[in-house]
């Protein structure tokens, strides 16, 4: 999924090819080439990178899905990306597993 034509730096206010945001309509051409602007995975701050180095930092961009990272802010604070999440609760998953072997046993 892309960003809306409409969405707009939560630092500068411009839209994704840094001009005036314009609401979305039928007519609403979208331009050839991707808006720049990125939507943070943890904190949904939606940002342009140039704006995010002046500010926070630059975030890990997400290769998987387009116009997604983990801002800077949030890779910074320890919050953590999802796949670290999901590293974390297989972990715990696997250590209930091994309790309730102990238990059976």
């Amino acid at each position: 999924p892309q960003l809306p034509i409409c969405a707009f730096c939560s630092v500068c206010n411009l839209d994704g090819w840094f001009g005036i945001p314009r609401l979305q309509s039928k007519e609403s051409e979208r331009p050839e080439e991707p808006p720049n602007l990125f939507e943070c995975t943890v904190c949904l701050e939606i940002i342009h990178p140039a704006c995010a180095e002046k500010t926070s930092g630059l975030g890990k961009i997400n290769s998987e899905l387009c116009n997604s990272w983990e801002c800077g802010k949030c890779a910074n604070s320890g919050f953590g990306t999802a796949p670290s999440r999901i590293r974390k609760r297989k972990l715990s998953e696997e250590e209930e597993d091994n309790m309730m072997m102990s238990e059976d046993s």
